[in-house]
């Protein structure tokens, strides 16, 4: 909280204020007070226009002019952007900041002062506001137009529902006293009328202020806590946060108030309507519009949506200079046959905040129909290969758009993958039987297509005689790209051939479908294991891209493979040269709704112009900025790729840069993730994958329980990485962790299990544990599904004793409490690896505070049972000696946290001065510290207790701290883990 520094001014000058509101109330009558107030001096504070005490995160694109500033947090906590997105400079207390940020602790330390003085200025101008000044609008500011003075909310204020009109001269003040938070709706304005000025307004929020979506805010805010302005929203004032965070999402744009822009950004489309025409169904088909900036500030696309899903926009935002444009690409994939309508809306920073430009469609279908519907091959010796076809027709109106041609056995394969046929057109697909060993084969030949239905099959049988060899052909490469080359010169480029399989690989044909494209031989013979290296020459007879395939006949499975090749002709005198410095991306796991940036550089090594026509992603999800440029010689230009998942699982794509040297490609991957509570996750049908996030409330052995606020869940790993990382303390108690995975059922408990964990990550260390939940018996047996995997807490807990004086592992026991004496919950201890309990001395009377689960490996009819991992998930009821007299005047509480591996704080009261000692003891009565001796006063105390100060380190178990004097004894236990 921002205060007074000075006491004893602030009294004396409360006196005074009061004394003066004497005499002012005297002579001002009526519910207004005078207009006529000087401004808040902001000393330092004026060149800043965003200034926190935590964090400053932003969300590209963010556009800020004026200074920024962070203190007392280190520059590490300024989070997506640097300083390139700042007309101003970055201000930060230590060398972590971000790029071009500049280290200035004291100027931060005078700023944070003079924000204080501000705060309290505003917050301390009398008169008191009454009447029309006192609360306006009854704390909600929509739609009111209000004079210039001193105005007070004694809660919190808004303005919602309409904008907020402040009329007045271009010296006319505005300070708002707003005792707790402030508020500004999705797309509200502060207007501005006569001459009235931004810098003359003043916000003093006594929390937390929040600028909603688009919205506009006028003025200066000044809050003891944080400031928050939402996608889009724009702000001609500061942001001033003392004690917390200043977060702006995607969009944002500030302005220094004195520095209000006069020439705005103007959105401007061309064309403003998209027409399709007719699209076959499975289709897609791709156009675009061009967005151009005619004011005289960057224009921020913040968002483009689509009101239909079937036409999708790329890229998904953008900052466009003033005179420049970026175009945008949309996609209509209909899925039926039918008229399509959508509007694309793209939301900006211009003053109109939102366009659309109108798109259309229409589609038709194709009807699959193919024959033989079962084709049968007889019989054939084993080794050998057979082959027949399959004939595809399209029956129907549009274009048949065959995707996908698979096998569902191996033994029988389809010399192509796909093919479109036009309405009547036919296309036969060779499927080939390769028998391995004898008998009867069968499986199903797969078509996906656009038609209805989707997927088609074609049965195929035939039978095996004996065993034979078969070559494999493999080829170094796919895609050969041979830049630019001198117009009638040459370049070469060299692939290699192997024959992965066990025979004789025999390429009947080597040829060109492009004559600018030679290759040094027509075929030959490849003996198992060895290579045959093939020259492709490319010679271009004149200037522009040139691409094609070179095609390699052969006897292995699949008769004929290709290979890519693309290249540029030039003349002379013009050579750019394209080079990136990366052909790879892994973007690695991406939550689902959000995204991740990364760059690459390209390099322009030759001696002309590097013109870019086109930058594009065979992936949606994928976003290229920007999508064009010129790079001059020696000169680079970095590319923005975003990964924007909006699937679960792996998303892999090509980025394809097209420019006057020719076409290159880098490949880029990510994994889309979506997290959602563990609730909902359990309540998914089994197998469905999902990402959740939760607390590792107890991990040991092949059990790993992870918590959120909605419900838990077990893991079970016996084996792989995740049980690694936990046998050697990666993972570990307190620990926050996103798991993505499926679910199944183990003895009727919902876990992780084996495979079904696909991957896992700790997010942070030491997080405080949840609390459990205090339940009887009689709740587990009913309700147990609800507690299943949660920290619960059972006391009055009575264990008879079955023979023994110790746990043993691999037991139940039977428990019973005063709710529930039938036996229907039991106390599991189970191997030595998973739990600490084996060995321990069996108590008849004892509390648990662990986890629940169901069933046992080895019976699943067993009910629930309480699982207790730690040596203290199990114990005694706590033990106390002391007089009647003093009974209610002292406490020792729990320490936190329990477990520890180095330091634990123990906090007792007493009500009675009195001289006290604490022990700490091991299980067997040992002193082995002793961390409080002497006279204490009446009072709350801490003590910490540290493992690190013992001169002999101790181990992990469970011991006691006692505390005592000689009228009392209190006992209580933790345990270490080291």
């Amino acid at each position: 909280m921002i205060m007074t520094n000075n006491l004893g001014l602030a009294g004396i000058r409360t006196k005074l204020l009061r004394f003066m509101g004497t005499l002012i109330i005297l002579v001002i009558t009526g519910s207004s007070i005078a207009t006529s107030i000087p401004a808040l001096n902001l000393r330092s504070l004026e060149d800043f226009v965003i200034l926190a005490g935590s964090t400053v995160t932003g969300i590209p694109p963010v556009a800020i002019k004026g200074n920024v500033g962070l203190s007392p947090a280190a520059g590490s906590f300024i989070v997506g952007f640097d300083g390139s997105n700042v007309d101003g400079i970055l201000y930060v207390v230590d060398d972590t900041g971000p790029a071009g940020s500049v280290k200035n602790a004291t100027l931060l330390q005078t700023a944070k002062s003079d924000l204080t003085t501000a705060y309290n200025d505003a917050a301390g101008r009398t008169p008191v506001p009454t009447g029309d000044f006192l609360n306006p609008g009854d704390g909600n500011m929509g739609g009111l137009s209000l004079v210039a003075g001193l105005y007070k909310f004694t809660s919190s204020a808004a303005i919602t529902g309409a904008d907020l009109t402040l009329t007045g001269s271009s010296s006319d003040v505005w300070i708002f006293q707003i005792a707790t938070s402030f508020n500004i709706g999705s797309g509200i304005k502060i207007i501005l009328a006569g001459s009235a000025q931004a810098k003359n307004i003043f916000w003093q929020v006594g929390t937390s202020a929040t600028i909603g979506t688009y919205a506009t805010l006028k003025g200066t805010v000044l809050a003891d806590q944080s400031v928050t302005l939402g996608t889009g929203a724009s702000m001609d004032g500061r942001a001033l946060a003392f004690s917390a965070s200043v977060t702006m999402a995607s969009g944002v744009t500030t302005n220094l108030p004195d520095e209000e822009v006069q020439n705005p950004p103007i959105f401007s489309v061309n064309p403003t309507s998209l027409d399709f025409g007719n699209v076959s169904n499975g289709q897609t088909k791709m156009d675009s519009v061009t967005v151009i900036n005619k004011g005289g500030e960057n224009l921020i696309i913040s968002n483009v949506t689509s009101t239909n899903a079937l036409f999708t926009v790329t890229p998904k935002n953008g900052t466009i200079a003033p005179g420049d444009s970026i175009k945008y690409y949309i996609t209509f994939a209909p899925l039926s046959s039918s008229i399509r309508t959508a509007s694309i809306i793209f939301n900006h920073n211009d003053a109109g905040l939102k366009d659309t430009v109108s798109v259309s469609g229409s589609s038709s279908s194709a009807i699959f129909t193919s024959k033989p519907s079962t084709l049968f091959f007889g019989k054939i010796n084993t080794g050998s290969q057979k082959v027949d076809s399959i004939t595809v027709t399209n029956m129907g109106t549009s274009n048949l758009i065959i995707s996908n041609v698979t096998s569902s056995n191996e033994l029988f394969t389809v010399n192509s993958s796909s093919g479109t046929l036009s309405p009547g057109q036919s296309k036969s697909f060779a499927v080939t039987f390769s028998p391995l060993t004898d008998g009867l084969k069968s499986g199903y030949i797969y078509f996906t297509h656009n038609a209805s239905g989707l997927k088609d099959s074609v049965r195929v049988v035939g039978t095996g005689g004996t065993q034979s060899t078969n070559p494999v052909f493999a080829v170094n490469t796919s895609n050969i790209s041979f830049g630019s080359v001198l117009v009638n010169e040459e370049k070469q480029r060299k692939v290699i051939i192997s024959n992965t399989g066990d025979d004789d690989l025999i390429i009947s044909s080597i040829f060109s479908g492009n004559n600018q494209y030679t290759v040094s031989s027509s075929g030959g013979t490849i003996a198992p294991g060895s290579t045959m290296e093939v020259i492709i020459t490319f010679t271009p007879t004149s200037e522009g891209l040139k691409s094609g395939y070179i095609y390699f006949m052969h006897n292995a499975a699949n008769e004929s493979d290709s290979v890519r090749v693309s290249g540029t002709g030039r003349i002379e005198g013009t050579n750019p040269e394209f080079t990136i410095n990366t052909s790879y991306l892994d973007f690695g796991t991406v939550l689902v709704g959000t995204q991740k940036q990364l760059s690459v550089t390209v390099t322009n090594t030759g001696d002309a112009d590097l013109i870019f026509s086109d930058l594009f992603s065979d992936d949606y999800q994928y976003i290229i900025s920007p999508t064009g440029g010129t790079i001059p010689p020696n000169g680079t230009l970095t590319f923005h790729i975003t990964f924007a998942p909006n699937v679960v699982g792996q998303v892999d794509a090509l980025i394809q840069f097209t420019h006057n040297a020719g076409i290159d490609i880098i490949n880029v991957t990510g994994i889309g993730e979506f997290v959602i509570s563990i609730s909902e996750a359990k309540a998914l049908p089994a197998g469905t994958e999902f990402a959740i996030e939760g607390i590792v409330t107890r991990t040991l052995g092949k059990y790993t329980r992870i918590q959120d606020e909605t419900g838990g869940i077990t893991i079970f790993q016996s084996s792989g990485d995740f049980h690694y990382d936990v046998a050697t303390n990666e993972i570990r108690m307190r620990d926050r962790i996103r798991v993505q995975g499926r679910t199944s059922e183990m003895n009727h408990l919902t876990v992780i299990n084996g495979d079904d964990l696909t991957g896992y990550e700790v997010i942070s260390p030491s997080n405080p544990m949840p609390t459990p939940i205090k339940v009887t018996l009689q709740d587990i047996m009913q309700n147990g599904e609800m507690y299943e995997s949660r920290l619960i807490t059972v006391v009055d807990l009575t264990l008879p004793n079955v023979g023994g004086n110790t746990f043993n592992a691999g037991t139940l026991y039977q428990v019973t409490d005063p709710s529930e004496n039938s036996n229907g919950v039991t106390i599991s201890i189970g191997s030595n690896e998973d739990t600490h309990m084996v060995g321990q001395p069996f108590l008849e009377s004892a509390i648990f505070v662990g986890v629940l689960g169901q069933s046992s490996m080895n019976s699943p009819y067993n009910g629930y049972q309480l699982f207790p991992v730690l040596q203290t998930d199990l114990i005694f009821s706590e033990t106390s000696v002391m007089d009647n007299e003093y009974s209610r005047n002292f406490t020792l509480s729990n320490n936190y946290p329990n477990p520890f591996t180095n330091t634990t704080t123990i906090q007792y009261s007493l009500v009675n001065a009195d001289y006290v000692k604490m022990n700490i003891t091991d299980m067997l009565g040992n002193v082995v510290a002793t961390v409080v001796d002497g006279y204490q006063t009446a009072g709350t105390h801490t003590v910490t207790f540290s493992t690190n100060e013992k001169a002999t380190k101790l181990a992990s178990g469970v011991y006691y701290y006692t505390l005592f004097s000689d009228k009392f004894s209190l006992v209580r236990s933790f345990v270490i883990v080291e």
